[in-house]
Order: structure tokens, then C-alpha cells, then sequence
């Protein structure tokens, strides 16, 4: 019989944290440089049409901290090593229950001009959801394990790297809702992002790269975030594969 390596799951490791890392080709090199575009991409602007949405977004969403943040669509998010998070968490002392990550809104039946930016990515399994990241919200530092959004139950296993689809065929966008703020930012590897407008559209290289948010500002941030699977009717651009 032909000796075999099985590959290493959550159970394996006593940090989500450190099992993220092994799933990832980032360089994890504190004082490296990272090139342009090689950890986000700024890939364009969408006209506004939604400002008389926003105090709605603001007073709809529902804050989250790590304990009961879920993944959209589905409650996924709050069983992937809850335990371990905990432990990362704790060596900063930081209490899971106190650190408030975003608030967050994902029912769009009633904003047709952001349903309408949802659709235009022409994704399939789309999720979406808006982040209003409120005064002292910071979302901790993370690897997104977003594949298991798209996974079903008897179709693979996410753990081992059987998806039943292509992983790097999943792209989360995100579109800046509001100018940018001083105190607010976005941190992808070693790379901040900050001063966009609003309208502004990027991605990131989900995948492989740690990425954390914070508003140390005086005004919320609202983002709206889409997730989906590329279709034949997706921008070439809107593609992880285009990271190098």
C-alpha cells in the first residue's frame, strides 16, 4: 500500500490563526515590502447613487464580534474553531464577547440601486452584506476561509481542499460607500489602504492574504461587500488568479 500524507485540518492545530497560514503563499514577513498590487487591487469606480440609503444601512445593521459573526447566508462562521480563536485572541488579551469586529446588514430587498451593483458582477452563488465599522470597531487580523460559503453538504470537504468547484474561482469585492475618513483603514499584509472615495471599487487576494480593519475615526465606515463564484459573464478583471 502507497504511503500517503493526509492533509492537515483545524483539529490539527490549537490556533485558527496558524492553520490559516499553512492554506496561505504569503511571505508572513513583518518588515517585507509588499509590491504594488500583489495583496489588493483599486480596480475602478461605480457612480453613486446610494447616499439617501445610508442612515438606513447605519440604523438597520446589527453589530458582531467574533462570537456571533457569522458567515452571510448561513451560521457557518461561529463553529469554525470558535475554541481556537478564543486562545488567539486571548494572547493579545483580548476578550472575544468585548471586541466589537462591525456592524453588519445583508437583507437588500429594499435598496434596488444596490442590488443592482450586486447583479452587475454577473457572479453566481452570489453573498453580499454592508460592514458599518462604527467608532472604535476594529476587525482583527484574519485569513478569509470564505470557500466554505459555496460549499454543500456531501460535496466535498473544504478542510482537505475537495470543494466540488474551483477555490479561485470565489472573488470578494468590496465598494467603498462613503469618502474615506482620517482614523479609518484597511490593512492588507504590510499594505494600508486608505483615502478612497466613495464608489471606489477593490479586491483582495482572499486566499492568501491576513487582512484587518479598524475606525479610529469619528464617522462610520460603510462598506458593501460581494462575494461570489466568477460565471462566463464576469469581468476578466474580477479574477484572484490576476495577483502575482
Amino acid at each position: 500500500m502507497e504511503n500517503s500524507i493526509k492533509p492537515k485540518t483545524l483539529a490539527d492545530y490549537n490556533s485558527v490563526w496558524e492553520w490559516s497560514k499553512t492554506k496561505s503563499s504569503y511571505h508572513f514577513d513583518n518588515f517585507k515590502q509588499d509590491r504594488p498590487n500583489s495583496t489588493f487591487m483599486v480596480l475602478g469606480n461605480i457612480p453613486v447613487t446610494w447616499n439617501h440609503y445610508l442612515s438606513v444601512l447605519r440604523e438597520r445593521s446589527f453589530f458582531a464580534t467574533w462570537n456571533n459573526i457569522t458567515y452571510t447566508g448561513g451560521a457557518r462562521q461561529v463553529v469554525l474553531g470558535i475554541d481556537k480563536r478564543r486562545s488567539d485572541i486571548a494572547q493579545g488579551g483580548g476578550d472575544l464577547d468585548r471586541i466589537e469586529l462591525t456592524d453588519v446588514f445583508d437583507d437588500f430587498a429594499e435598496f434596488p440601486e444596490l442590488q443592482k451593483i450586486i447583479d452587475s458582477f454577473n457572479f453566481s452563488v452570489t453573498h453580499a452584506r454592508c460592514h458599518v465599522q462604527k467608532t472604535g470597531q476594529m476587525f482583527t487580523a484574519h485569513i478569509d476561509p470564505i470557500q466554505r460559503l459555496f460549499y454543500k453538504d456531501g460535496n466535498g470537504n473544504p478542510d482537505t481542499g475537495d470543494y466540488g468547484y474551483d477555490p479561485l474561482d470565489i472573488v470578494r469585492v468590496t465598494i467603498m460607500l462613503e469618502d474615506w475618513q482620517p482614523g479609518q483603514f484597511m490593512i492588507y499584509g504590510n499594505s494600508v489602504y486608505q483615502q478612497w472615495r466613495a464608489g471606489e471599487v477593490h479586491m483582495h487576494d482572499w486566499p492568501n492574504i491576513p487582512h484587518a480593519t479598524a475606525n479610529a475615526s469619528e464617522h462610520s465606515r460603510i462598506t458593501l461587500q460581494v462575494t461570489g463564484l466568477r460565471t462566463d459573464r464576469t469581468d476578466p478583471k474580477f479574477n484572484v488568479r490576476n495577483f502575482k
